[in-house]
């Protein structure tokens, strides 16, 4: 299977491919989708990336929406970013992470204050724009 980001981290030496273990079975939304990390350097990445198409993200619209920042924007659930915030404070505390498909932004809301340093990726439009005006860039 297909997982260009395993690619990238093991062709940069970021991962150690030999001690990679799986740390959870399946994402909230996919059930063939694992969840892997490197012991070595505690990257936590996704077992595969066929599955993931630019295309289907880019211009993807949501039904729902969430407040984040005091600002409603699209996508979301609420009550979930909650419980993926209690389940990873304490791995996120004091370290540089990674949020890729951040969404409306609600989980960086929750636990940016705890880590060293919070980065959020999306690749849907509506939400990156969202998010901007939110922080006003």
């Amino acid at each position: 299977m297909q997982n260009s980001i395993r690619d990238l981290l093991e062709a940069h030496g970021l991962i150690d491919p030999d001690a990679v273990t799986e740390i959870f079975p399946r994402v909230r939304d996919r059930d063939d989708v694992r969840v892997m990390r490197c012991p070595r350097s505690g990257i936590i990445f996704l077992s595969r990336t066929d599955h993931l198409d630019i295309d289907h993200y880019q211009d993807k619209t949501q039904l729902s929406s969430v407040t984040a920042g005091g600002v409603k924007v699209p996508s979301g659930n609420e009550p979930d970013d909650e419980r993926r915030a209690a389940d990873f404070r304490e791995l996120i505390r004091s370290r540089r992470w990674l949020d890729f498909g951040t969404g409306a932004g609600a989980i960086l809301d929750l636990l940016a204050p705890v880590a060293a340093e919070a980065v959020g990726i999306e690749a849907n439009r509506l939400q990156r724009e969202q998010i901007a005006r939110r922080l006003g860039l």
